[in-house]
């Protein structure tokens, strides 16, 4: 029966050390008002990330929309020069043409005047 105490013994020391070992991870293991307290941070954080985004999100818009305005204002400018130039271009090109035609028929009426 000798063996009955020193089994026990050895049954103690072993929950003792278990004991131990829980002891130490008890006060790393977080509380009901610690979670709680930390679920309500964590609310905290995303609505105000959320609302942080939210105010992003509609300045980038707003700085997007007025650099499509200035672009298309640009290009409304760039296609009201380029048209202008065009005009002044053919209305050039029409008086040489014309000028052109003009000293074919003063020709023809030469030619036309000397074979009669």
């Amino acid at each position: 029966m000798q063996t009955e105490p020193l089994r026990l013994e050895q049954r103690t020391e072993h929950l003792e050390r278990r004991v131990d070992r829980i002891e130490g991870i008890l006060p790393t293991l977080a509380t009901k008002e610690g979670l709680r307290a930390t679920e309500q941070r964590l609310r905290t954080e995303i609505t105000d990330t959320e609302q942080r985004l939210r105010t992003e999100i509609t300045d980038t818009e707003q700085r997007l929309r007025a650099e499509i305005t200035d672009a298309e204002q640009r290009l409304r400018a760039e296609i009201t020069d380029a048209e202008q130039r065009l005009r002044t271009h053919f209305d050039m090109v029409g008086e040489d043409l014309r000028h052109d035609i003009r000293l074919v028929a003063e020709a023809v009426a030469t030619f036309a005047e000397r074979e009669r």
